[in-house]
């Protein structure tokens, strides 16, 4: 199943692009508790100022090491992450505007819209 995850209002618009731009690699999301209906295949779709930004395909879900706090954002934001979604980047970005309301975590969501 695909999930969303809201990014900080407060982000600038140049950090969140670069992660769908440039060379293949991977791209990590901490959030608290293990997801448990978000598999490799799945899509995370990332939701900034109220609109699906864009997506990736999920490779996969790792532990955080206990104690670790991972650091997000440009203002490298120290987050309380207990697990990494690991997602191929570079990421696609949405071709229309899809309203989405912003929320802490994720959400599940299939984003029926994206075309």
């Amino acid at each position: 199943m695909n999930a969303t995850r809201t990014i900080q209002k407060e982000e600038v618009e140049s950090h969140i692009r670069d992660w769908f731009q440039g060379s293949k690699g991977e791209q990590r999301f901490p959030v608290k508790g293990k997801p448990q209906g978000l598999f490799g295949g799945d899509y995370l779709f990332i939701i900034w100022r109220g609109s699906i930004y864009g997506r990736f395909k999920v490779k996969d879900i790792e532990e955080i090491a206990p104690g670790h706090r991972p650091v997000v954002g440009s203002r490298q934001f120290e987050t309380k992450g207990t697990h990494n979604i690991v997602v191929e980047a570079p990421g696609e970005i949405a071709l229309s505007v899809i309203q989405r309301k912003g929320h802490v975590g994720i959400r599940y969501d299939e984003v029926k819209e994206w075309a």
